[in-house]
């Protein structure tokens, strides 16, 4: 027993032991952030990374029965530089197209941000990290007559990293994040809405020496 014990705490040990510093690495990032739109724009909360989302909703107008269908194209990428042991700043870009069509009207718009963002690697096993985000983003988005609006956004992030080589690593994680849509909106020069919620987070990392 005495044996196995000792056995057990070498391996912990092993395994809690600190990672090689990722000081001076350029790391790009894929993953799946977006604005969460406003529930006033009967879109999507959120897109995925290079995904594809889609929602179809019926509605009574004037006692007719219509389909209301949604979808939305995004991708984001962002590109970091490790300044500091295993501390990086970079910057976040993100973008999407979307549609709303029905059989009253169809509609189209893309949406856009970019901003900077702070991570922070905490290695705690075998290729495996966890990890800390700070973000801030501004953009606009346009929604052809409908809306001309500008975007904030800010959120904090949690998550883990797993290394399957020492240049690539898959990422999981949660984001709570505020968005603002402030701008002309149906004929109003300036309308806000707002969106608040938890988003998950994946993607893959591409480290560079």
């Amino acid at each position: 027993m005495k044996n196995i014990a000792v056995l057990l705490l070498v391996a912990l040990a092993h395994t809690l032991a600190p990672a090689q510093s990722l000081k001076g690495r350029l790391m790009v990032n894929l993953h799946n952030y977006a604005p969460q739109i406003p529930i006033a724009f009967n879109l999507p909360l959120s897109g995925n990374m290079l995904g594809f989302t889609v929602r179809t909703e019926e509605f009574n107008y004037n006692g007719r029965l219509n389909e209301l269908k949604t979808s939305q194209l995004g991708a984001s990428i962002s590109a970091h530089y490790f300044w500091a042991g295993n501390l990086s700043a970079g910057v976040n870009l993100s973008g999407s197209t979307f549609s709303v069509r029905s059989s009253l009207s169809s509609l189209s718009g893309r949406l856009y941000t970019a901003g900077p963002e702070l991570r922070a690697y905490l290695p705690v096993g075998w290729r495996t990290y966890l990890w800390a985000s700070v973000q801030a983003a501004w953009g606009r988005m346009l929604y052809n007559d409908v809306a001309d609006m500008r975007i904030r956004q800010r959120s904090l992030g949690v998550g883990a990293a797993f290394f399957l080589k020492d240049y690539l690593s898959f990422n999981i994680g949660l984001a709570h994040g505020g968005y603002r849509f402030r701008g002309a909106f149906e004929g109003e020069e300036e309308a806000e809405f707002s969106s608040r919620g938890l988003t998950f987070d994946l993607g893959v990392s591409l480290f560079f020496r």
